[in-house]
């Protein structure tokens, strides 16, 4: 008894060849990602070495009321955004001028 061995249907042979350009894009993409959040992500400063966050007794243009400095910059943000925040913005300002 012999097998039929059938070619695929040009849609399916289609697919496959779009699938197989794609799966590496979107893997190297994916990786791409994960090592830039990681890098914002390790400069975020720790519980130990973080600056203070200020409160704005009169909210700056009645929307701002925290501050938060980095080495003469101004972060800030209205009271709904949390604290994590603003130490992450403090991060990536960090990475910014120290990667150059």
């Amino acid at each position: 008894m012999k097998t039929e061995i059938r070619s695929p249907k040009p849609e399916t042979r289609k697919l496959v060849l779009t699938m197989k350009l794609a799966l590496p894009c979107a893997l190297l993409l994916l990786f791409a990602a994960t090592g830039l959040c990681s890098a914002a992500e390790s400069a975020v400063p720790t519980a130990a070495s973080r600056p203070t966050i200020t409160t704005i007794d009169a909210p700056e243009s009645g929307f701002f009321a925290k501050r938060l400095d980095y080495d003469g910059i101004a972060i800030k943000a209205p009271t709904n955004v949390v604290d994590e925040a603003l130490f992450v913005a403090y991060g990536r300002l960090n990475s910014l001028v120290t990667e150059q």
